[in-house]
């Protein structure tokens, strides 16, 4: 049995067929997009599908064209949660815009294929590969994967789950002690997270300035926001990719304005 999927955020479309191409069943579920779904929601929206739940050991080959599926996280996200359910299958992911292309355009034709839905996206087919051309993106990538603050913050969340996950302790009080000596070593390594400063300046909505005046509760609860919003290496990236986008309001002066 092959099943061919077309997911958005809102729905997801199933057919099911036979090594003929002849339909066996078509089904729906909702949306499964990996990007703002978790593994848990992803996995219950399928299993609670009765075609899919009773014929899931008879799939042989799944191919899923999904919104969120450009990105290797997401992807992976998704993939491990159909290995669960579907465990005889090859499984096969893409973008949506993959489906749609397959669907529009013949081969040899070069297109512009669109998706309108909740989520919109285009992609460039030249006749025989789909290209998109989101040079952002790999900018911000490639930042990101030599950004030390971002590197800093990996090993913090990898190092606090391994402890987490260290359920032992030495009987041997030297042993301890040199324990507890190591994880402090790491933990003042973490301190810097803390130090960051992204460099970039803050400023209200002209009508919570206005409030600020007349409320001094209000006024502490933005400055502790602008404080924290400038120890944050994703927005000083978020300005990146705007910049990278061409935004006219993105400056080289480096001030990012809270915007309505």
């Amino acid at each position: 049995m092959i099943l061919v999927v077309d997911s958005g955020s809102t729905k997801t479309d199933w057919i099911a067929v036979d090594a003929k191409g002849d339909t066996l069943f078509s089904t729906q579920t909702l949306g499964l997009n990996p990007q703002v779904l978790s593994s848990a929601i992803l996995k219950e929206r399928i299993i609670n599908n009765f075609d899919l739940y009773q014929n899931r050991k008879k799939v042989t080959h799944l191919y899923f064209y999904g919104a969120g599926c450009g990105v290797d996280s997401p992807q992976r996200r998704i993939r491990r949660v159909f290995e669960e359910i579907f465990t005889s299958s090859k499984i096969i992911i893409k973008e949506d815009t993959y489906a749609a292309v397959y669907a529009a355009a013949d081969i040899g034709e070069k297109s512009i294929v669109c998706i309108l839905g909740t989520g919109s996206n285009c992609t460039y087919f030249d006749g025989k590969d789909i290209e998109q051309r989101v040079t952002s993106f790999e900018r911000s990538k490639k930042r990101l994967a030599t950004n030390k603050q971002v590197q800093l913050i990996e090993e913090n969340a990898k190092w606090i789950k391994s402890a987490q996950d260290d359920q032992e302790l030495s009987m041997s009080l030297d042993a301890y002690i040199a324990e507890m000596e190591l994880r402090e070593k790491e933990n003042e390594r973490f301190e810097a997270i803390k130090e960051y400063d992204n460099q970039l300046n803050y400023a209200s909505l002209k009508d919570d300035l206005r409030l600020m005046d007349q409320d001094s509760t209000m006024r502490e609860q933005h400055r502790r926001w602008h404080k924290t919003l400038a120890k944050d290496v994703y927005v000083e990236e978020a300005i990146q990719i705007l910049a990278d986008l061409k935004m006219n309001n993105i400056r080289p002066s480096k001030v990012a304005k809270i915007q309505d």
